[in-house]
């Protein structure tokens, strides 16, 4: 049992070394990990842009969260 307290634990656990050892991991470069983050973001703002337009067409529509006040 472990009790851990404090604001700034993000995950505490046992590391199970063989299956570490069969873990295929790879080193890849910066501007992969920022291409990949920009397709995805990319991807996202495509689908929800898409929903909001579908929703648009039946006729109901969703706050943006920039247009909202902050009370």
């Amino acid at each position: 049992i472990f009790v851990v307290r404090g604001e700034n634990v993000v995950l505490l656990g046992e590391i199970d070394l063989e299956k570490e050892s069969d873990t295929p991991l790879q080193q890849v470069s910066i501007e992969e990990i920022l291409e990949e983050q920009r397709v995805q973001q990319q991807t996202r703002l495509e689908a929800e842009k898409l929903k909001v337009q579908t929703l648009k067409d039946r006729g109901l529509s969703i706050p943006r969260a920039d247009t909202l006040d902050e009370y």
